[in-house]
């Protein structure tokens, strides 16, 4: 049907003006590597300074640590963050005194130092995201920033590329006074004089 594929070329036109007539962009908010993190020693104390909090992220290696403190200590009710540097989890043990009495007693359960995070890391699964983020040198960690503008290159070699499409689409156009020979006229076959 000529006229709906008259109406796409349009389309597609009109798409191509868009591109070079909308804004360049600039204000989305992406992920981009944060660079003092990768200087910094996979600490604990490094871990808090980078971890971003509950925003909207990608995973880094303080969401492991976090996870995996939680999962060692959720029998005892620790809350779910990252532990603090020498942080001590206790439980109250009560026992029976010899002349009878009860007795309560700290137990410590597990104590997050710089050995549990090193014992930590390397028990990480080979080809698991922690092992992934563990293996890096240096911590990863992101910060939403603004996305950079596509380059007017690029812009106009998608304005030039979609032009192309829509003059393929539509085919030739009539120009007052003369004739063009269009797809249908094609497939006619040739003329006859």
């Amino acid at each position: 049907d000529p006229l709906a594929v008259r109406l796409t070329g349009a389309a597609a036109l009109a798409a191509a003006a868009g591109a070079l007539l909308l804004p360049a962009g600039g204000d989305a908010h992406v992920p981009r590597p944060d660079p003092a993190a990768a200087r910094a020693p996979a600490t604990l104390a490094e871990l808090a300074r980078f971890h971003p909090g509950a925003e909207p992220r990608l995973p880094v290696l303080a969401d492991y640590v976090t996870h995996l403190a939680y999962q060692q200590t959720l029998a005892v009710g620790r809350p779910y963050r990252l532990p603090a540097p020498g942080e001590r989890v206790t439980v109250d043990d009560y026992r029976r005194t010899a002349d009878g009495r009860m007795a309560v007693q700290q137990r410590e359960v597990a104590r997050f130092t710089e050995a549990w995070l090193a014992g930590a890391l390397a028990d990480a699964a080979p080809g698991s995201v922690a092992a992934l983020l563990a293996a890096q040198d240096g911590l990863v960690a992101a910060r939403r920033a603004p996305s950079a503008p596509p380059a007017p290159r690029a812009r106009a070699l998608w304005a030039v590329v979609t032009l192309l499409l829509c003059a393929w689409i539509i085919g030739p156009v009539p120009v007052a006074g003369g004739r063009a020979r269009g797809r249908a006229a094609d497939r006619a076959g040739p003329r006859r004089a």
